[in-house]
């Protein structure tokens, strides 16, 4: 579906219809960057000259005034003339535009397009109740577009009736899910709070789906408590929803090193059954998914992995320590680089000894760096960062381990499988390397 800003969600044919909120030169650049012009903070000629381009794809007043004079029941004649008598910097006539862009819509009462031009018309020069009316009329010719609800919403606002606005906003939102940020920009930007938006703006049906959206959008925003508030919502009363609705907000979260709301967005998805942990229900088991028994979703307190040159990586791997699946690493062309093929954060206590374990194998592994276990405290690298021995060589299934102790302030650790760079001969790696079960528990 196409995104609000450009010609497919205006679906006007003019890239002057559009409206707007602003005034003088300010006006003209926002609009320009709506649109999608490069005009974002131009200001004085520059402005003048982008925006006066855009206003060509018009028409030329005389080859207008020839058309309506060749047909002048033709409505969108007059319509054409308006906007260029209107928008035209050098012959600019507003009140031979109007006149036009009124006769438009006598000659064509019922089509939603007219009202809308000279609503945005009317709007243009601030006679915001005539505008109203005119994009009402719209609205009520037209009332399955969303574009036209969000029109009459901007209207309303420029007139200083947010309250209003609120319903249009919400049709908006029902008739079409790609408005939501344009819809939350306009609420914030209006002082309406996030509890408002939630109750009289979020759409009731795919109710879960918006109110996460909506929190991952304040989370974004840096209205972190505003934004727990709202997940609370969608995950108390918004029936079952799918993981790739919240994954936004827990990864946006974790970005901002907000780990603990995070990680209590995890634990409420894990409650719902949203995801669920093939490591099993041992209490004392920190990590998620450490027997790669699912493909990792690379997202929230799972593996996170990323492409990098010269690795690949297989999850599905049938040639398991235990269970049916484990993860291959294939450093597929001989190179001295260093590597973290994939991570996990996990949360951990303050002044606790633990124990983190892993079965691996190996094949023609080539360098005397090979890959190993590591674990770094996420908020004090410093403070604990210890890595296990490296396998190298060809070697059978076997366990390795790393003991490491907390410091007193931390709270979430990431465990990782990592290759430094090499230093002896010889440096450059190639060949597999498998790795299955890791678990991490405090020590005994």
């Amino acid at each position: 579906m196409p995104a609000p800003g450009n010609a497919a969600f205006r679906k006007l044919r003019s890239p002057c219809r559009l409206q707007k909120t602003l005034t003088g030169w300010q006006q003209k650049a926002v609009f320009l960057s709506v649109i999608g012009l490069p005009a974002v903070l131009v200001g004085g000629k520059a402005a003048e000259l982008v925006f006066a381009s855009a206003c060509t794809q018009i028409g030329t007043l005389p080859e207008l005034q020839w058309a309506r004079a060749a047909d002048p029941q033709d409505p969108e004649v007059y319509e054409r003339m308006g906007e260029a008598q209107l928008y035209g910097f050098l012959n600019s006539n507003p009140e031979a535009a109007f006149r036009n862009l009124r006769r438009a819509a006598a000659l064509a009462p019922a089509r939603p397009l007219d009202w809308e031009v000279l609503g945005l018309a009317l709007e243009s020069v601030h006679e915001y109740r005539s505008a109203q009316a005119a994009l009402e009329r719209a609205r009520d010719l037209d009332p399955t577009s969303p574009q036209v609800h969000w029109l009459v919403a901007n209207c309303d606002l420029s007139a200083g009736d947010a309250v209003k606005a609120l319903p249009e906003l919400k049709r908006t939102l029902y008739l079409d899910a790609s408005y939501s940020r344009p819809v939350y920009d306009f609420c914030l930007r209006a002082g309406i709070s996030p509890r408002t938006v939630t109750q009289l703006v979020l759409p009731r049906h795919d109710r879960a789906r918006f109110r996460l959206n909506f929190a991952t959008y304040l989370a974004a925003e840096g209205q972190i408590d505003a934004s727990a508030d709202v997940w609370k919502d969608a995950v108390i009363s918004g029936g079952p929803f799918e993981f790739v609705w919240a994954q936004p907000y827990v990864d946006e979260l974790m970005r901002d090193r907000d780990f603990a709301r995070a990680y209590q967005a995890w634990r409420d998805l894990e409650r719902l059954a949203v995801i669920q942990n093939p490591q099993g229900t041992d209490p004392a088991e920190l990590l998620f998914n450490g027997g790669f028994e699912r493909e990792p979703l690379n997202s929230g307190f799972d593996w996170h992995y990323d492409p990098l040159h010269y690795i690949r990586l297989d999850f599905a791997d049938p040639h398991a320590y235990d269970g049916k699946r484990c993860l291959r690493i294939d450093f597929i062309a001989p190179s001295n680089g260093e590597y973290t093929p994939l991570y996990q954060d996990v949360p951990a206590e303050p002044n606790q000894r633990y124990s983190l374990t892993a079965f691996v194998r190996s094949v023609e592994l080539t360098s005397q760096s090979g890959p190993r276990l590591r674990v770094v405290d996420l908020n004090d690298p410093a403070g604990l960062d210890v890595a296990g021995e490296p396998t190298l060589g060809t070697t059978a299934w076997h366990r390795v381990q790393v003991s490491f102790a907390t410091g007193p302030d931390t709270r979430f650790v990431q465990v990782l499988v990592w290759r430094p760079r090499g230093v002896d001969f010889p440096t450059e790696i190639s060949g597999s390397f498998w790795i299955d079960d890791v678990s991490l528990k405090p020590a005994a």
